[in-house]
């Protein structure tokens, strides 16, 4: 019964992951605004765990300091190099 639930489940994952491969291929703009959004996403999550190892002192807060400046730069350049792509193609 697993094995076949596990069978039906892969062919789904497998049918969803070409639908959205194909969707993107036919969507330039759509898979650059899906790209800038996880980039945008893992930043944030990558600031909110630096700030979570400093607060339970996994990190120094010096290091915290240095890595959320380093993140947080990160995260400008992709809000002002997408929102520079916008502008330029409107």
């Amino acid at each position: 019964m697993y094995e076949k639930l596990r069978t039906e489940l892969d062919t789904q994952v497998q049918e969803a992951q070409q639908a959205i491969a194909v969707l993107l291929e036919g969507d330039e703009s759509l898979a650059a605004d899906e790209i800038h959004t996880a980039r945008v996403r893992l930043l944030s999550t990558e600031k909110s765990s630096i700030r979570r190892s400093a607060s339970q002192g996994l990190i120094s807060m010096h290091l915290a300091e240095s890595l959320l400046a380093e993140a947080d730069r990160k995260l400008d350049q992709e809000l002002t190099g997408n929102r520079a792509g916008k502008d330029g193609a409107n």
